[in-house]
């Protein structure tokens, strides 16, 4: 039966055209399988041109980023030459203008000192002219009322004691008054360690003002070379009964005949507070000339900031001029031209009392009253050259 109807479904096939559509179908689905092939092609190139768009990107923008770099970092060394020369060159101006500024300064302060030089040194010899034209006057007085003047020649006015008292009665006084040699020796024993390393043969020491000897006879005991000078023949005949070697010899004229540089130290003991003010300007410049270099000058002076002294036993002394501020000294040694100058207290006049057991808001102010009214009786300075 089945062979009988094979021909009639072949006829019905090709009547209804199945053949033909499941050829077409084969066809269809073979193109569609070439077409999604070219689709994969496609995206596997599209990939591939998307990955070389990005690393020629990536070029693009390193070599960029480093032209960019490069301009900015020229820029940089550029902008900073420029201003680096422009900071420089303000600083040497700034430098410039402060030189000449200070150079300036520098002029008119010299011409300043200076000037204060010649005015000192003027004052000076108006005052010497001035004693010397009084003893003058005084000696032509006398000569006109004892008889016929014979001689109008003055005397070199002493600068260490007063015209107003004889020198026997100033040793008197300075024997009442000044302290026992022995106290006063042990005093002055601490200013050895200051001279003993500058002063030599070649270059000893002068001590302007030497009084009882005190100070020499400690550099005696010590062997150190030394000289004393004095205004008051009496004081002189002293020291030379002790076996000292002294003069009698006006401290000016001593130090203006002085060779430059020959002294190693030179000590000044209670003696600047009797010399008018130039004169003892001009004294501490005398000395600076005469001292080598490294040479000391040691000056003692009663401390007037203890009021018991300033305002009390300084005035003993006829012959003082005025009490001299420790402070004081010390700026005029340096104003001098002495390269270092050091202030040393001595001499307590009563030792201080223990308020240990008092309060430090009482114990401090009543200590500070004591230093005031009875605290270090003497000062000193002690200037290099």
């Amino acid at each position: 039966m089945k062979k009988l109807l094979r021909p009639f479904f072949r006829l019905l096939q090709r009547g209804l055209g199945v053949a033909g559509m499941r050829n077409d179908i084969q066809v269809l689905t073979k193109e569609l399988a070439s077409a999604q092939q070219a689709i994969s092609g496609l995206a596997s190139l599209v990939v591939q041109r998307n990955q070389q768009m990005f690393d020629h990107v990536d070029i693009i923008t390193r070599e960029r980023g480093e032209a960019v770099t490069q301009h900015l970092l020229d820029h940089v060394d550029i902008i900073t030459k420029e201003r680096g020369e422009a900071v420089t060159q303000h600083l040497l101006d700034h430098v410039d203008r402060i030189t000449k500024e200070r150079g300036e300064a520098f002029q008119d302060a010299a011409a300043g000192i200076a000037r204060t030089e010649l005015q000192n040194e003027s004052t000076y010899l108006r005052d010497a002219i001035q004693r010397e034209a009084a003893q003058l006057q005084r000696k032509i007085d006398a000569a006109r009322a004892s008889g016929p003047i014979t001689s109008t020649t003055a005397a070199p006015a002493p600068i260490s004691s007063s015209p107003a008292i004889d020198d026997a009665l100033y040793i008197a006084l300075e024997d009442a008054f000044r302290g026992d040699p022995i106290v006063i020796r042990a005093r002055q024993h601490q200013y050895v360690a200051y001279v003993q390393n500058v002063v030599s043969q070649t270059a000893p020491l002068l001590d302007i003002g030497c009084g009882r000897g005190e100070w020499l006879n400690i550099l005696k005991d010590s062997n150190i070379p030394a000289t004393g000078i004095d205004t008051n023949a009496a004081s002189v005949q002293e020291c030379s009964a002790q076996g000292l070697n002294v003069s009698h010899a006006d401290a000016i004229t001593y130090l203006s005949n002085a060779k430059e540089q020959s002294l190693g130290a030179i000590t000044l003991f209670q003696v600047l507070e009797h010399l008018p003010f130039a004169t003892m300007v001009h004294l501490l410049r005398l000395a600076l000339r005469a001292l080598v270099p490294g040479g000391v000058l040691i000056a003692e002076v009663p401390n007037s900031e203890t009021l018991s002294v300033g305002a009390s036993t300084f005035w003993i002394d006829p012959t003082h001029e005025r009490p001299l501020f420790p402070g004081l000294l010390e700026f005029l040694a340096t104003e001098v031209g002495y390269t270092s100058v050091e202030g040393v207290y001595s001499s307590p006049l009563a030792p201080e009392p223990d308020f240990s057991e008092l309060a430090p808001h009482v114990r401090e102010p009543l200590l500070a009253m004591h230093r005031q009214l009875n605290g270090n009786g003497d000062f000193a300075i002690i200037a290099t050259a």
